[in-house]
């Protein structure tokens, strides 16, 4: 498990996506934000270990991490 923050600067969707390192997709939520602090636990415990890429999306704003599960 890992906690998504994040403080947007507009009140819109955010479409939060996690790929894991051959580029399918294991996650995706969209969530509807109410206020410009966001908080949201996501679990991937059912994943193999590796590197996952977390995509968010918020209008037209586009954020890319990576995170390790080990």
């Amino acid at each position: 498990k890992f906690v998504l923050t994040s403080t947007l600067n507009t009140i819109k969707p955010v479409t939060v996506a996690v790929y894991n390192c051959i580029g399918k997709k294991v996650f995706e939520i969209v969530l509807k934000t109410k206020e410009a602090d966001l908080s949201y636990t996501i679990d991937i415990g059912n994943e193999t270990s590796g590197i996952y890429i977390v995509r968010i999306n918020c209008g037209d704003q586009v954020e890319t991490q990576r995170i390790i599960k080990k």
